[in-house]
């Protein structure tokens, strides 16, 4: 085991490693956002393991307090103007200084870079004390230097962020009597590489000279972004309104480990913890001046010996419980939550190179396509689906978000399979109500309907029209692909089917998944327009896939058959085992993820309990053979060039994979009685992929072609049509009557309250008489208000319907015209 075995998703880049490698065989790399992460010399490399054994991701003991004690501190006012917080960090510096000892901390270099540096003079106190609100670089020399002061019996004082702290300590192994440790309150490590682009983009040209994240100067005891030019200009922004912050804050460009962070809590690593002490008026407000109160955690009797020792030369140090504090400092309580919007953000930044870009495209709530559709289903194939489709707009150069389903739709959401990588790859709307659905065409060009059996006419009594955009405005494109219908036939009512028509034809582009879809929306929905394409996995590049593979916690190195199968029988039971035995391999299967057993039902072994949608496509990309009942299992199998056996599964619509094979020109690799496999021996041998993928990069290049031509059609006029103004009126008319009725509910709701305080207290009774009185007078006026107006607001829905009626019945002639 060495350092590479760690996985990069909890790499702190301590620098540990790099520290004790006996070969120097370690260097730090940039990983493309601007973090650095341990790579090896394999020439230089002796496989002594250390960089593993010393690496505090991979184990680290706490052996202090849960709860330790914590002061409320002020340094002398002269100090306090100079620090970010209390400065209890420059007491305690200037303390080991004077004992001739060096402190160890964060510095800004020449360059605006920042690493951490040794000092053993006062006067070079002031560049380690201030927030650098930027991960800094710890070099391969420097705690090899630490240890050589102490082993010497130098008095060493280290600052950093908790994971630095650990990592000296692994890589020393000793606890020198002669060091003290300070671990930071820490909200994140923000990228380097991000930092100097923001610098540049501000600067404009100008030189920076200093750059402080918490000067006082300007608001006090607060956090802001100051940045000082050699022209004498300078560049303030307050936290609520600093680019930085925004993204610091919200944790858009924290290193990615800093969402797991093992060190954010009440337990901690360092002898003394320092931070500010946020929000102490609100626990004792005689120990705020507004001049900065740091919040102090004593750790360890080390710890609380050099505390001791400072204290008389403190201006306030106030023993406070720990506990009221935590609601204001959640870096104690739990890491800062990674969103998608880091991946996007990143994304971004790595093909535009600009912060403050970047930073609009993952906060701005408005994007240029809407893809709508099954992509929150708990199922792998409709997570997959529309993951590539998702991944395919992007790589055309569009924004993308994700449209929640309604509210009404009462669809389960939670811990889910689905839910977790929702939350780790969209930018999603959240879930409203319907008819806050029409809003949506503020935030978006295009509308897309994506890439399931989003058509099925059994969801029309579910969802109605949504899944045909019935809430996107006229002067909006629509477009669908690779839309699934499930059906041979739109056996629906006439009625049902002719507003399906109206619906359909609105749109600007139309694209099906299955070549008899094609068909139907012909003859069963007059959409002539329809044209075949590929589902969107097929589009997507095999490195959009590889950053889901690379999350997988399931990990066999050695070779394996892997089954999905949605609909187990004892046929396919049997036939399975049949192929795991011939085959000779390990055997792992994943079944529908929603699947929900009962007595009775046929079990397949070898089944993984709550695979991922990493894991799930892990297995696919690495087995050896795929055997499935799915149609996105077989689609990735033939994607990945796998031997496969593909049983028929009419319970999950039988065109798709008709569909499939007939295009693929392997009509007899679908099995209709699973136990064939056991009489024919050609379902073994490993399909023609030479021939199958040709047809495969001729049809790609078709179906992406239609795609970007769908969306590069000239956005819609923005004059509305009748259609919208009229559905304006009539949902003004809705919201009108819901405010009455909220505000009569509230009258109401008063009127009840005061009745519970006048029963409470006998003496007070008149007067409270007198209040419902004029509530009640009130209520009686809003009521009649209403009532007036309701009047008026059914003449006038009589008036609209009128009018929509004339309309549909013209839309109407207008299709018919159409068909002829």
């Amino acid at each position: 085991m060495n350092i590479l075995s760690v996985d990069k998703k909890i790499c702190t880049g301590c620098a540990a490693c790099y520290n004790i490698c006996p070969k120097d065989a370690i260097y730090m790399q940039d990983n493309g956002e601007g973090f650095l992460y341990p790579a090896i010399n394999e020439q230089k490399c002796v496989d002594c393991g250390l960089c593993y054994k010393k690496c505090p991701a991979v184990e680290y003991d706490f052996d202090t307090p849960e709860i330790p004690d914590c002061y409320a501190v002020w340094a002398e006012k002269s100090i306090r103007e100079q620090s970010s917080s209390g400065g209890m960090f420059t007491v305690l510096a200037e303390h080991i200084l004077e004992k001739k000892g060096v402190v160890v901390g964060a510095a800004w270099d020449k360059d605006l870079h920042v690493e951490h540096i040794i000092i053993d003079r006062k006067e070079d106190l002031y560049k380690l004390r201030g927030s650098k609100y930027v991960q800094s670089i710890i070099d391969g020399t420097l705690f090899r230097r630490i240890k050589t002061l102490l082993e010497n019996g130098t008095n060493v004082l280290f600052s950093g962020c908790p994971c630095q702290v650990a990592g000296l300590k692994k890589f020393l192994g000793n606890d020198y009597d002669n060091l003290v440790t300070i671990d930071i309150v820490c909200h994140g490590v923000p990228s380097p590489a991000v930092l100097d682009n923001y610098v540049s983009e501000v600067a404009e040209g100008r030189k920076v000279k200093h750059i402080d994240f918490r000067d006082k100067k300007y608001f006090g005891w607060s956090t802001i972004t100051v940045f000082k030019f050699n022209d004498n200009s300078e560049y303030v922004k307050s936290y609520f309104e600093s680019p930085w912050y925004i993204g610091f804050l919200q944790g858009i460009i924290i290193r990615e480990n800093c969402g797991q962070c093992k060190y954010a809590k009440t337990q901690r690593v360092g002898d003394i913890t320092l931070g500010d002490f946020w929000q102490i008026q609100k626990i004792d407000p005689k120990c705020n001046d507004w001049r900065g109160t740091g919040l102090v955690l004593i750790n360890t009797s080390k710890g609380q010996k050099v505390f001791d020792v400072v204290k008389p030369d403190l201006s306030l140090a106030e023993k406070k419980r720990l506990e009221d504090e935590l609601p204001f400092n959640g870096q104690l309580v739990r890491p800062t939550k990674i969103t998608v919007q880091r991946q996007m953000f990143f994304d971004a930044f790595q093909r535009n190179h600009s912060y403050l870009k970047s930073l609009q495209q993952a906060t701005d709530n408005t994007r240029d396509v809407g893809i709508v559709g099954f992509w929150s289903a708990n199922n792998y194939g409709s997570v997959i689906t529309y993951y590539a489709l998702k991944e395919v707009i992007e790589d055309l150069g569009y924004s993308v978000g994700m449209i929640e389903l309604p509210l009404e739709f009462n669809d389960t959401f939670g811990d889910m399979m689905s839910r977790r990588f929702v939350d780790k790859h969209y930018y999603t709307t959240g879930r409203l109500s319907k008819n806050k659905y029409r809003d949506l065409n503020e935030r978006f060009k295009t509308f897309i309907i994506g890439s399931d059996q989003v058509w099925n006419p059994v969801y029309i009594k579910n969802y109605g029209y949504y899944m045909f955009l019935d809430f996107v405005a006229d002067n909006k494109k629509r477009i669908a692909y690779a839309a699934s219908i499930g059906k041979e036939k739109y056996d629906i009512p006439y009625k049902q089917r002719q507003e399906v028509s109206y619906y359909l034809n609105k749109f600007d582009a139309v694209s099906v998944r299955e070549k008899q879809a094609v068909e139907t929306c012909k003859t069963d929905l007059s959409c002539p327009r329809a044209e075949h394409v590929l589902d969107p996995v097929w589009l997507c590049k095999g490195s959009d896939y590889d950053k889901i593979i690379k999350d997988a916690t399931f990990n066999e190195k050695d070779d394996f058959i892997f089954s999905y199968i949605l609909d187990p029988t004892e046929d396919k039971k049997t036939a399975l085992e049949y192929a795991v035995d011939k085959l000779g391999l390990k055997h792992y299967n994943i079944e529908d993820v929603r699947r929900k057993h009962k007595e009775g039902d046929v079990m397949i072994p070898n089944t993984l309990t709550d695979a991922s949608m990493e894991d799930w496509l892990y297995c696919l990309k690495n087995c050896k053979f795929v055997i499935t009942d799915s149609h996105h299992g077989i689609v990735f199998a033939i994607m990945f060039n796998k031997p496969f056996i593909c049983f028929a599964n009419p319970s999950r619509t039988m065109s798709r994979f008709t569909s499939l094979f007939d295009l693929l020109k392997i009509e007899d690799r679908l099995i209709y009685d699973p136990k064939a496999i056991m009489n024919d021996a050609k379902y073994f041998d490993t399909p023609n992929y030479k021939e199958i993928n040709k047809i495969v990069e001729k049809e790609k290049i078709r179906s992406l072609s239609w795609l970007k031509s769908a969306l590069e059609k000239s956005v819609k006029t923005d004059v509305i049509s009748d259609y919208d103004i009229l559905y304006g009126k009539i949902k003004n008319v809705g919201d009108n009557a819901w405010r009455h009725g909220e505000s009569i509910k509230k009258i109401e709701n008063d009127i009840s309250d005061i009745k519970t305080g006048m029963e409470n207290s006998s003496a007070n009774g008149a007067s409270l008489n007198d209040k419902i009185a004029k509530l009640r007078e009130a209520y009686d006026s809003e009521r009649s208000r209403m009532t007036e107006e309701i009047h008026d607001l059914k003449n006038r829905i009589d008036e609209l319907t009128s009018d929509y009626k004339k309309i549909f019945e013209e839309l109407k002639s207008i299709v018919k015209d159409k068909k002829q």
